[in-house]
């Protein structure tokens, strides 16, 4: 997000660090252990890039360091549109959601205003003035 948000960095993370709905933390000791794990259980399975042979090695590390983050704080889901990201959450046990797939806000919210157009002798009074 960050890299695309150009000048409206410092912004967005001013929004992102005072939301409710996000949390900024990271990569410490339980996550690297996490992050460990995971490459592990890649090595023993699939080889060392898992279930995204295409990616390149820092790629894979990078994404697995996000997933491990993911896990010890304990999210159900990844918000993201990387596929590579959204494959390695889906392997750990996370649920992986692009952000297309979210579902259209619920039209039950919005209401229609009931405008009724000015009568001509209206509009005619209004010319005069």
């Amino acid at each position: 997000m960050l890299v695309k948000a150009e000048d409206a960095g410092p912004r967005y993370l001013e929004i992102i660090s005072r939301s409710k709905f996000f949390r900024v933390v990271e990569f410490g000791e339980r996550a690297a252990v996490e992050a460990a794990v995971l490459t592990r259980e890649a090595l023993a399975s699939a080889g060392m890039r898992g279930v995204v042979p295409e990616a390149d090695r820092a790629k894979v590390k990078f994404d697995r360091q996000i997933v491990a983050i993911a896990r010890v704080v304990g999210a159900s889901v990844i918000y993201s549109n990387d596929d590579q990201l959204i494959r390695h959450a889906r392997a750990a046990g996370i649920e992986g959601l692009k952000l297309d797939d979210l579902p259209d806000p619920p039209a039950s919210h919005q209401f229609e205003l009931e405008l009724e157009p000015p009568e001509p002798e209206e509009l005619e009074e209004n010319d005069e003035d």
